[in-house]
This record gives C-alpha cells, sequence and structure tokens, in this order.
C-alpha cells in the first residue's frame, strides 16, 4: 500500500491490488475504504467527528464473568454505525481491538465517575455472590447417596 497522506487524524493508503483508497487508524486497522481519494477524505471527516480529529474516549465494560474491564473507544464510523474499541485483558486474557455494532448492544459505557462508582457496587455484588456460590456448593456436598453408577453397583470400566 501507497501511503497518500493525513486527514482528520487518519492515514489515507492506496492499495494498488484491490486498487481502492484505504483509511488506516492510528493503531494500524483499516477502518474503511473508497473508490476515489475524495470521497475516502469525506468518509475519514465522519469517522473522526470532524476536521479536529476523534478524541479517545475512556470506557469501560465486563467480561462474561461480569468483571470489570477498562479501555478506550478509538474510532467511530457513523456510516455503518460501528465503533472500534480498545479494552485491557482481564485475568487471563489477553486485550485487544475490536469493532462493535453500535444499533444491537450497550456493552460499554464512558469512564464517568458516576459509572465507576456503579462498577465497584457490582464488584461487591459479584464477591457476594462469589460466597453464596461457594456456600451453595458446600451445602451440595453434603448430600448423601448420590445417584451414579455406585449406587447401582456398576462397577469402572
Amino acid at each position: 500500500m501507497i501511503q497518500i497522506k493525513k486527514t482528520s487524524g487518519l492515514d489515507l493508503m492506496y492499495d494498488e491490488q484491490r486498487q481502492r483508497f484505504i483509511l488506516v487508524d492510528t493503531d494500524g486497522t483499516e477502518i474503511g475504504y473508497a473508490t476515489t481519494q475524495a470521497e475516502a477524505e469525506d468518509k475519514a471527516k465522519k469517522y473522526s467527528k470532524g476536521e479536529q480529529g476523534f478524541k479517545r474516549v475512556a470506557i469501560i465494560g465486563f467480561d462474561y464473568r461480569n468483571k470489570l474491564i477498562k479501555g478506550q473507544l478509538t474510532s467511530v464510523n457513523t456510516e455503518d454505525e460501528s465503533a472500534w474499541v480498545s479494552m485491557e485483558g482481564s485475568e487471563g486474557r489477553s486485550s485487544g481491538r475490536q469493532k462493535t455494532d453500535l444499533r444491537f448492544s450497550t456493552r460499554y459505557w464512558e469512564a464517568t465517575e458516576k459509572n465507576m462508582e456503579l462498577a465497584d457496587k457490582i464488584r461487591v455484588k459479584n464477591e457476594v455472590a462469589a460466597t453464596l456460590s461457594s456456600e451453595i456448593e458446600a451445602l451440595r456436598e453434603q448430600f448423601e447417596k448420590p445417584i451414579n453408577k455406585a449406587y447401582f453397583g456398576i462397577k469402572e470400566r
């Protein structure tokens, strides 16, 4: 690819093989393309919310275990109603970037003071839930006469 110029905080490249102009963000991710340079520059303005450039926004989300993860909103594509987010890893998971569709879900929130306070309340509730889960499991272990192979006298193979 050939770098043409910077526009609205994005690199404008030309891909000779695909014969189109590509918009690349500061992390090196292709976030849009067009058949003409003018069209690509117009898209860059939309993606970056104007000529002043897109300002990264601190955000939060939750992983599949309801653990808080922090990150940044790195770019927005108003054309396809999506955004790119970069999130820190959480407990054994690597960090990464992903595209999220803004039309169907709210998986991320701005890291405002209020949202951080709510996230801390969720953390406390998660601790309570973990304690309750452990207590329930301890009670389960006290059951007698489980219905399994031994109950019917079936031997291990």
